[in-house]
C-alpha cells in the first residue's frame, strides 16, 4: 500500500512539474508576443536617427537619403548634422552609413553594383552601392 501510495505521489508530482512547465512556456509565449507588439508599434512609428534610443554597444546600419538625391520629405535632409552625429555615436558603436560617397574620415568598406528599374518603360538604371565606417 505504501508503493502505491509512493507511485501515485510520483505521478502527481511528475503532473504538477509539467503543469508548471507549460505555464512557464504560456508564459515565454505571452512575452514573446509583447516584444512583437512592441516592435511593430516602433516599426509603424516614424523616428528622427537622432531620437532613436539605441542600446549601448549595439550595431548601427543607417541609410540615409543619398546625398545629391531626390530627398524624401520637403525641408531636405541635413547631411552635415546626420555625419557630425555618426560620428559621435562611433565612439561607443559600430555604425555603418550606406551612401555613394562619405566624407573623407570615413573608409569604403563594401561596394556592389545594383540594378533597378524606375518603371516598366524605363532601361535598367545601374548604380554602386557603397558601405562606410569611421577610419579607425
Amino acid at each position: 500500500e505504501q508503493l502505491e501510495q509512493l507511485e501515485q505521489l510520483q505521478q502527481l508530482q511528475q503532473l504538477e512539474g509539467l503543469e508548471r512547465l507549460e505555464q512557464l512556456e504560456r508564459l515565454q509565449q505571452l512575452q514573446q508576443l509583447q516584444q512583437l507588439q512592441q516592435l511593430e508599434t516602433v516599426a509603424l512609428t516614424s523616428f528622427s536617427y537622432d531620437k532613436v534610443t539605441i542600446p549601448d554597444n549595439a550595431v548601427i546600419y543607417l541609410d540615409p537619403p543619398y546625398f545629391k538625391t531626390q530627398e524624401y520629405k520637403e525641408g531636405g535632409f541635413d547631411h552635415t548634422k546626420f555625419w557630425d552625429w555618426v560620428r559621435h555615436k562611433s565612439t561607443t558603436h559600430k555604425v555603418y552609413v550606406s551612401e555613394y560617397n562619405a566624407p573623407d574620415d570615413f573608409e569604403l568598406i563594401l561596394k556592389i553594383e545594383t540594378r533597378s528599374t524606375l518603371s516598366a518603360r524605363s532601361n535598367i538604371c545601374k548604380s554602386v552601392e557603397k558601405l562606410f565606417r569611421i577610419k579607425k
